[in-house]
């Protein structure tokens, strides 16, 4: 074992015990904040979490890792009894029963396939909670182009939340909006005095998406490692993500681009038909940018809007207005739309817009 740089694993024992005490703590999600609190003393899990890439999360991916390996490798590990989306029982409580003797040996037992898993993969937490904000957002854009979408997402990961017409939608009114047949009911509560457009729906008419590392929802291997980012103490979000996993694959897969904005824009923009105004769209992506990053990004749609009119629409956390999108022309901005603000997961929407 090879220790890691003294800066390094004081960041990394730092990001666990932020988990143990801040993120999880609290009764939220009490055996992943057990494993994490173990964590961030032993040596041996510091080194296997500091081989994540730079701008990884490394307690998310060495965890990830640990859950992924125990479904594809070792489901019958003493471990496993922790992670009910894997047993299908409760978990004990980790103030009675410790999980950190089987963390510790399932670490030493899969060591090599974990430092692997590490280094490979990446944090991509795919929550199809945000299409409760995405659907009437995306509604209220196709209202104002006056016409189908060509809807471009950055950064959607394996493409769930490049398919909210293929969910059910519930704002506590009794009614249900989007694919009343979608095995798939995501159910938000509105708050505020203004309801969001839903009637019609987004109308998508065709559909594409740019990572950096794009899954692929026909391949059980990234399903997995998609399930595996969901902490062990909720099974109710792992069940959520395999019911939206089937409802997306009830039509045909968007085309994920491996690459940058930068890269691949310029191309679907010619691409997208002509009849469709094309949507740009993001979730949670660009708050991770530099500001120098956030400024050429927001450069280039100007940029190529002088070849073909784009709607910016974003979601982005630490940014003000929350939900919002811009017309841009003709490399301008024409106008720009306050539609409201939302809880990050999609479990309240407080719509603002009356247009």
């Amino acid at each position: 074992m090879t220790a890691p740089g003294t800066d390094r694993a004081a960041a990394v024992a730092a990001a666990f015990t932020d988990i143990a005490e801040r993120r999880a703590g609290g009764g939220y999600a009490p055996v992943h904040a057990a494993m994490a609190a173990a964590c961030a003393t032993d040596p041996h899990a510091l080194d296997l979490a500091s081989r994540a890439a730079d701008g990884q999360n490394p307690p998310s991916l060495l965890l990830g890792a640990v859950q992924y390996l125990l479904a594809r490798r070792d489901p019958g590990h003493a471990l496993a009894r922790f992670y009910p989306a894997l047993t299908g029982r409760p978990a004990p409580d980790p103030r009675v029963d410790d999980p950190w003797p089987d963390l510790r040996a399932f670490l030493t037992r899969h060591r090599d396939r974990i430092a692997e898993t590490v280094t490979t993969r990446l944090v991509q937490t795919h929550e199809v909670g945000r299409c409760s904000y995405l659907y009437p957002a995306l509604t209220a854009v196709r209202r104002h182009a006056g016409a189908p979408l060509a809807a471009i997402e950055i950064g959607p990961s394996a493409g769930l939340t490049l398919v909210p017409d293929r969910y059910a939608y519930s704002y506590g009114d009794g009614a249900t909006a989007g694919a009343p047949d979608s095995p798939l009911l995501l159910t938000s509560e509105l708050r505020g005095p203004h309801r969001p457009p839903l009637d019609g729906g987004p109308e998508i008419a065709w559909r594409a998406g740019i990572d950096l590392n794009p899954l692929n929802l026909a391949d059980a291997e990234d399903r997995t490692w998609l399930r595996s980012l969901v902490w062990p103490d909720h099974p109710d979000r792992a069940a959520r993500l395999d019911t939206a996993f089937a409802a997306a694959r009830t039509g045909e897969l968007p085309t994920l681009h491996r690459g940058t904005a930068s890269q691949h824009l310029p191309a679907l923009l010619e691409q997208a038909p002509a009849d469709a105004v094309v949507c740009v769209y993001h979730t949670a992506v660009t708050a991770h940018f530099t500001s120098r990053a956030r400024a050429e990004h927001r450069d280039l749609l100007h940029r190529l809007s002088a070849r073909r009119r784009i709607l910016w629409l974003r979601a982005e956390p630490g940014e003000e207005p929350r939900l919002r999108f811009t017309d841009l022309e003709s490399g301008r901005a024409r106008t720009e739309v306050v539609l409201g603000d939302y809880h990050p997961h999609g479990a309240w929407l407080e719509w603002h817009h009356r247009g």
